[in-house]
C-alpha cells in the first residue's frame, strides 16, 4: 500500500496577503528591557542641565555628566506598579546606587521633602498592585520617551555642536545634531 501525499491547495491570486512585520516579533522581555533603557535615559536627562550636560546625584549631590549617572529607584524594579514612575525615580552615581544599594531611607527623605510628607509611604503602597504590561503598553512608553529623550537632546544640539557626546546611539537617528543657525529637530 502506497501513501499518497495531499496535493498542495491552489492559491488564489486575487487575496492580498496581510502585511508581515519586518524582523521577529519584539518578545516583552525585550520590549522591558528597552523601556527601562530608554526610561533610564529620560530620567538622567530632564535631570541634567541643558548646557553641560551636567546632573547632581539625588542621595548624594556629587555632580556628573548624564552619561555617568544611573536611574536609581526609592521602591524596587522588580515592582512593576513603580518601576517607571518618574515620581519613584531619580538620578543616583554608581557609589550610591549599587555600592550603597540605593541608599534608600535618603532617597525616601529627599522624596518627601521634594513631593509633600508621606509621598515614600505612598510608593510603597503603591508598590503592592499588580501590573503586568501588555505587549502594546511596553511599545507605546518606549515611543514616547524615545521622543522626550529626542527632543531634549535636540533642544541642546547648539550647545553640543560638532559633538554626540551622550547622545546615545540608539538615538543618534532621531536627533540632528548642529543643523543650520542651531534650527535643531529631532526626527
Amino acid at each position: 500500500m502506497t501513501r499518497q501525499t495531499p496535493k498542495p491547495k491552489a492559491r488564489n491570486s486575487t487575496k492580498k496577503r496581510p502585511h508581515k512585520r519586518k524582523g521577529p516579533k519584539p518578545t516583552k522581555k525585550g520590549l522591558r528591557a528597552r523601556l527601562d533603557q530608554v526610561f533610564s535615559w529620560y530620567m538622567r536627562l530632564i535631570h541634567s542641565d541643558d548646557v553641560t550636560g551636567m546632573g547632581r546625584c539625588w542621595t548624594c549631590d556629587k555632580e556628573e555628566h548624564w552619561t555617568k549617572l544611573q536611574n536609581g529607584h526609592f521602591v524596587s524594579r522588580t515592582r512593576y506598579a513603580t518601576r517607571w514612575r518618574p515620581d519613584n525615580c531619580r538620578p543616583q552615581c554608581y557609589a550610591c546606587n549599587i555600592t550603597r544599594q540605593g541608599e534608600q531611607w535618603k532617597f525616601g527623605k529627599k522624596l518627601d521633602e521634594h513631593y509633600g510628607e508621606g509621598h515614600a509611604d505612598r510608593m510603597f503602597r503603591l508598590s503592592e498592585r499588580t501590573y503586568q504590561p501588555t505587549t502594546e503598553t511596553y511599545e507605546i512608553y518606549i515611543d514616547y520617551y524615545e521622543a522626550h529623550c529626542a527632543s531634549i537632546l535636540a533642544r541642546r544640539a547648539p550647545y553640543n555642536r560638532g559633538s554626540d557626546r551622550g547622545v546615545p546611539k540608539k538615538l543618534q537617528g532621531r536627533v540632528r545634531m548642529g543643523g543650520p543657525r542651531g534650527e535643531d529637530t529631532c526626527s
